[in-house]
């Protein structure tokens, strides 16, 4: 009752010891005032009567201090009791939850998991485990900042917490993964249904406090098995499928099952060597050359990555698509633009240099400046040297491609649209991107001596590079016939097996002296020559 009234406890110390002190007194005065000077009729006369009296009448006072000086102490220890109270429960939180998110962390879902491990895992009652990311996160914070990251990072976990249900939690990893916990036995087909909607919710465009971003997400799936030990098993098998999800375009969602695991473990210990082989240097480049059909001569070399792993050479189609996912395709593709350049400096001045650039490595942005001092450094003419880019590049960031295009096309160096007509280049990125040269895909080679539309369609993609001011390359030429169609149309520079296969770095200068001193003849009679 008392504290209700009295909030602090230090005066409800003070006013219990000045309570305590008056009652002693009163009882005190009383007694003397009745037995041992009773003919003292009044409170002033026992004090004068008898002067120990005043601190006896001081008492209440004494005894107030005394105790307010006591329920100090008591504050003081309530107080840091409460405080390392308060303290433990933060740490607690802390270890448990996302700092950015306020979500459930790694270390809650290890736990989580055990318990439901702890109580039993049978076919009638398997939790699922829903592992999800972000499709271009890391692409999002290199180039418009960590703090647009964590604005999505936000705004997506607001989006999942209000989508679960009671049986569900979601927890964040780290990064852009997610995961989603559901606890009892949902079905397959609750699960898909659950993932469908789970795959627009990260599709739909996040409306941030300066800018709208449409950013996309994978979902891998697996349920919690009998025999798991801890959250790494489940999490394992999450994570493999999520691996095949991502290789689905756009935003996707997978189970796991025996078959999605045997791929997708297949494809992470390819990564793994390759990431192994850039590290110990097992990369080597062969040159297919490039022909002026104008002139019969040897105009360049495209530069064509090897793989050696032992005693078999890996093609780049096995390993690029997975360089480009996993992000080592930068590390690849420096080394490959490095050892090229350095190569190509021995050759004659006018023999040009042709490197493939995934659309990856216009995201880091460090490639502009590493060109420029890739350049100076190696000593090669910057005009001897062809970047060459796919469609897929117009589907990174449209203003960070045509900035990192202009910037490069203003240090000297040309650019090249390679596998023209099979990906998402229209005729504004040929108007508004600084390309120098269309290269025709070799599927339109194959098909246009057999199909009168292809033809057509070469035709046209040749007029178009004119009306454009653009040189046209035609890939993949292997007859006779193909070679004499493409002269007729007006096509520029050829490369393909008719001409010569990629030959090693020691062929080049052979072939080279092999032209000059034949005085010229087609490309591809030096090579029979040569061969011969």
């Amino acid at each position: 009752m008392l504290s209700n009234v009295i909030t602090s406890i230090r005066m409800r110390y003070a006013f219990a010891g000045a309570a305590f002190g008056s009652v002693f007194t009163s009882c005190a005065l009383a007694y003397d005032a009745a037995f041992v000077n009773p003919q003292i009729q009044s409170l002033t006369g026992l004090v004068q009567n008898n002067p120990a009296h005043v601190a006896m009448a001081l008492m209440p006072a004494i005894l107030g201090f005394t105790f307010y000086k006591v329920g100090e102490s008591r504050t003081k220890l309530v107080e840091e009791l409460e405080r390392r109270e308060t303290a433990e429960r933060s740490l607690e939180h802390n270890a448990f939850h996302d700092s950015l998110t306020g979500l459930k962390n790694r270390h809650a879902l290890e736990r989580d998991v055990a318990a439901l491990i702890a109580r039993g895992i049978d076919g009638d009652s398997r939790p699922a485990m829903m592992l999800l990311d972000l499709d271009k996160f890391k692409f999002i914070n290199d180039t418009m900042g960590h703090n647009v990251g964590d604005e999505i990072l936000l705004a997506l976990s607001r989006r999942l917490v209000e989508a679960i249900g009671r049986r569900q939690t979601v927890y964040r990893l780290g990064g852009d993964e997610f995961v989603i916990l559901w606890s009892g036995a949902p079905s397959s087909e609750v699960i898909c249904e659950f993932c469908h909607a789970l795959v627009k919710l990260i599709s739909f465009p996040f409306e941030l406090a300066k800018i709208r971003l449409t950013s996309g997400g994978s979902v891998g799936v697996t349920w919690i098995e009998d025999g798991d030990t801890s959250m790494s098993d489940a999490l394992r098998r999450a994570d493999l499928a999520l691996y095949r999800a991502k290789e689905v375009p756009g935003s996707h969602f997978m189970l796991y099952d025996r078959a999605v695991a045997h791929e997708a473990e297949q494809r992470m210990q390819m990564e793994s060597d390759l990431r192994l082989a850039i590290e110990e240097d097992r990369f080597f480049l062969e040159y297919q050359p490039i022909v002026h059909l104008a002139t019969d001569r040897i105009k360049g070399f495209e530069a064509l990555v090897r793989w050696r792993m032992g005693d078999r050479v890996i093609r780049p189609d096995m390993f690029i698509p997975i360089a480009e996912k996993s992000g080592l395709i930068i590390p690849l593709g420096k080394w490959v633009l490095t050892e090229a350049c350095r190569q190509a400096v021995t050759w004659p001045d006018d023999i040009g240099i042709s490197v493939n650039i995934a659309g990856e490595q216009f995201k880091d942005g460090d490639f502009v400046p590493f060109v420029r001092n890739l350049l100076e450094t190696s000593g090669i003419a910057p005009q001897r040297v062809t970047l060459e880019v796919t469609e897929s590049l117009f589907s990174v960031d449209v203003a960070v491609v045509r900035k990192s295009l202009t910037r490069l096309r203003e240090l000297g160096v040309h650019l090249a649209l390679d596998d023209f007509g099979t990906g998402f280049s229209s005729i504004n990125h040929l108007r508004t991107f600084p390309i120098d040269t269309l290269k025709i895909d070799r599927s339109f080679t194959e098909m246009m001596l057999e199909n009168e539309r292809e033809a057509e369609l070469v035709g046209v993609i040749m007029k178009l590079s004119k009306a454009f001011g653009m040189a046209t390359t035609v890939e993949g030429v292997e007859t006779h016939s193909q070679l004499d169609f493409i002269r007729r149309a007006g096509a520029g520079n050829v490369q393909g097996f008719l001409i010569s296969r990629p030959v090693q770095e020691a062929m080049v200068p052979v072939l080279l002296r092999e032209q000059s001193r034949l005085g010229g003849g087609t490309p591809e009679k030096i090579v029979h020559r040569l061969r011969a």
